[in-house]
């Protein structure tokens, strides 16, 4: 997880999409984009709400983990992150007002959950999926 979300910061770093790069190298064959085209990834990860994973943020805090086994018997966890960043860098980077939420010392946060599953051959963990949570009154989405 950690060594995910450094590689996410330092996303061009040593080159360019290298934080991309590795983060590909760490998802489970379940992960959306493992049997797509690099560029696709780095496209959707560059040009949308998740882009302020790469560095756009002030604080990321990660949560204590959910943990349980699939009907599949395969070991999951996941992991809820907290990213903080001023409203301006939510707003550039297009995350949607619904995964907003206001801290009680008037910062702004959104909510991550980061889907992992141990691989049976390895016992390496691999990131499944990464989704945002909506706030609990942005209609239930």
């Amino acid at each position: 997880m950690k060594i995910i979300l450094e590689a996410l910061v330092a996303v061009d770093t040593p080159e360019e999409n290298a934080g991309l790069k590795t983060t590909l190298t760490f998802s489970s064959a379940t992960n959306p984009y493992a049997n797509q085209p690099p560029q696709r990834f780095f496209g959707a990860m560059k040009n949308s709400a998740y882009s302020i994973l790469l560095g756009n943020y002030e604080n990321a805090k990660v949560g204590k983990p959910e943990v349980g086994k699939g009907d599949d018997g395969v070991s999951f966890q996941i992991f809820p992150i907290k990213i903080t960043a001023a409203s301006r860098k939510f707003l550039i980077a297009g995350v949607d007002p619904k995964y907003l939420y206001d801290a009680a010392d008037g910062s702004t946060f959104c909510l991550f959950n980061w889907i992992l599953s141990e691989d049976p051959k390895t016992k390496n963990w691999l990131l499944d999926t990464v989704y945002l949570v909506a706030k609990p009154d942005a209609g239930g989405e």
